[in-house]
């Protein structure tokens, strides 16, 4: 496995010099503070960052703009996400939508795609433009193509099924719906091999919405399911699609709350238990988001185990009512897992955020000694690879050795006891 500098490092002198010790999430290469800093508390288990802020641009401007809807997607070190009404000006001062990148330490934002302008989103096809507007739903990724849907806009104003290559070039229309086959996808898309599957909130035979798949090539769209306005059965879907085996699982605006289908489209069954899913799962704890709730009830991050114990991660807002806080965020729109970190987006202060649950170094003076720790886990991360390592120089050419003898656990914590004697060290955990 590569090696992961968890950027907790310790340093204490010589004790000609008043012997002082310090656990600080610093760079290499940052500037030692002041003692009362250095004796800080023991550092949180995690660290939230708002990896770019797409809070209300200046109209037009090409920006992100202001409500990412859906969560992200993520390949090696880069996210993939899409804004519903940043980018190019359009109907009321707003952007009709945009496709980003990002890289998950927060540089290289790029505009992937800016969808054209267009006009009011209703009535049916009062929307129309050239290749779609508002991208609500989660993209998902194949190879080197995200496949993506728009819930407005295109010729016939009723949206479409997009595909766009990660380096931005190559975007098409795989589909464009036209109201009797479906309006509106804005529910996200789902794959399962070569085939996307995914919904229309209104549209179809009966103007209820509809349940549709499509060949990653744009060849063989068919509709599985076309939605009545009959409570037993349900109508108007408004989630991504969860597959299980051959079942395609999903959420209910009205009438029956869940349904199930077959992927060939028979077996229509409403209601329908929904089996989780494990995308975002780490052993038996799953990792999700709330739009509500928390300390200021304007969203949270929990940690979900199987057992049913919810645990709040993180809770979004600063207690002043402003939603386009850039600094914190609110109503988070899900996350993704990748490594010792979670990343999502969020729809009020439009931000593209990480929280990361790398393990933090603290020491604590303790008489003539030195106590070095840090947790054994958190909400389900292991620590148990990392090893702490110790130098006399912090420079990028450092010879680093792990300390011996090695952690011992005591209440739920990885310590090392070192006496505060000998020349100064710089300490580091790494995986």
């Amino acid at each position: 496995m590569k090696s992961r500098n968890a950027n907790a490092k310790a340093w204490r002198t010589a004790p000609k010099s008043f012997r002082r010790s310090f656990a600080k999430n610093l760079p290499l290469s940052a500037l030692l503070t002041s003692l009362a800093l250095l004796l800080a508390n023991r550092a949180t288990a995690q660290t939230f960052k708002v990896l770019h802020p797409l809070d209300r641009p200046v109209a037009g401007n090409g920006d992100g703009g202001t409500a990412p809807t859906s969560c992200l997607v993520i390949s090696s070190n880069v996210l993939y996400g899409t804004d519903s009404t940043g980018g190019l000006l359009g109907y009321q001062f707003t952007g009709n939508g945009v496709i980003f990148r990002i890289n998950i330490d927060g540089t290289g934002y790029t505009n992937l795609h800016l969808f054209a302008g267009g006009q009011a989103f209703f009535p049916l096809g009062a929307d129309t433009n050239s290749d779609g507007t508002y991208p609500r739903g989660s993209m998902v990724l194949s190879g080197n193509t995200l496949y993506g849907s728009t819930a407005g806009g295109t010729p016939t104003g009723c949206g479409g099924i997009f595909a766009i290559n990660t380096d931005g070039t190559g975007f098409t229309n795989l589909h464009v719906f036209s109201g009797a086959d479906g309006w509106s996808p804005d529910t996200g898309l789902t794959l399962s091999g070569n085939v996307l599957y995914g919904t229309t909130v209104y549209g179809g035979t009966n103007e209820w919405g509809t349940v549709f798949a499509i060949n990653t090539d744009g060849t063989g769209f068919t509709n599985l399911y076309y939605f009545t306005n009959d409570s037993l059965h349900g109508y108007f879907p408004d989630s991504t699609l969860v597959v299980s085996n051959n079942t395609l699982f999903g959420r209910l605006y009205a009438g029956a709350g869940s349904f199930s289908i077959n992927t060939d489209g028979t077996g229509y069954t409403a209601p329908a238990a929904i089996p989780l899913t494990r995308q975002n799962a780490l052993g038996n704890i799953l990792f999700g988001t709330s739009s509500l709730g928390g300390t200021w009830n304007e969203g949270t991050i929990y940690a979900l185990s199987e057992s049913g114990t919810t645990n709040t991660l993180f809770s979004f807002g600063d207690g002043t009512g402003n939603s386009y806080n850039t600094a914190t965020a609110t109503s988070p729109n899900g996350v993704i897992l990748s490594g010792y970190a979670l990343y999502g987006t969020t729809s009020q202060g439009g931000g593209v955020f990480s929280l990361s649950f790398l393990p933090q170094l603290s020491i604590t003076p303790s008489e003539t000694n030195v106590i070095l720790a840090w947790p054994t886990n958190v909400a389900g991360f292991d620590y148990s690879r990392f090893s702490l390592q110790s130098s006399t120089n912090p420079a990028s050419t450092a010879v680093w050795s792990n300390v011996s003898p090695g952690a011992v656990i005591a209440n739920g914590q990885n310590t090392v006891t070192n006496p505060i004697t000998g020349t100064q060290q710089f300490y580091r955990l790494i995986q």
